[in-house]
């Protein structure tokens, strides 16, 4: 797969970049770079090496985790974020709201708190990413097993199997 390009990412994107403060291509750069190892990591995927019936799903998650960061790093939002995190309603003279706790992303078992992002990320996790993904949401133990051969048959460094009658000829004496 072709990592998207800042060019790519802003053809593609209806967010306005320039707004949020992403005005060269290096700092769009950065995100994409940051995109990437974010989806490797959650997904076990390769983007480099995707199965091709993978790339657009590929491509659009590192798009969209790079509109949701470039939005959530905005000088007020950082300010506040703690905060909004925090609440999880609010209401003020007629007006109310309420929002999703971090805790209930975890609790929905969702990678990415926004959900579109989730369903992406999922889509693209391989088996493995997903199982361990459900052993961390505590949904199910991931399938683990481990054999370990030993070769007893030199265990005191005598030819044979040991244990066996002859194997010893002093011990029949």
């Amino acid at each position: 797969m072709d990592i998207p390009t800042p060019a790519d990412i802003e053809e593609w994107s209806q967010v306005d970049f320039d707004s949020l403060g992403y005005t060269t291509t290096e700092q769009m750069q950065l995100l994409i770079d940051r995109a990437v190892a974010f989806t490797e990591l959650v997904t076990g995927q390769e983007l480099d090496t995707i199965d091709t019936s993978l790339e657009p799903l590929a491509a659009e998650a590192v798009q969209r985790w790079v509109e949701h960061t470039a939005y959530r790093s905005q000088a007020d939002i950082i300010e506040t974020a703690a905060d909004f995190d925090l609440i999880v309603s609010f209401s003020v003279t007629g007006y109310s709201e309420n929002r999703r706790a971090a805790e209930d992303a975890r609790k929905a078992q969702m990678i990415h708190p926004w959900p579109l992002l989730h369903d992406l990320l999922w889509n693209l996790a391989t088996d493995d990413k997903k199982d361990e993904w459900l052993d961390t949401w505590n949904v199910q133990n991931a399938p683990a097993f481990a054999v370990t051969e030993v070769d007893w048959r030199h265990s005191d460094d005598r030819p044979g199997q040991a244990g066996l009658p002859g194997d010893y000829p002093y011990l029949l004496e």
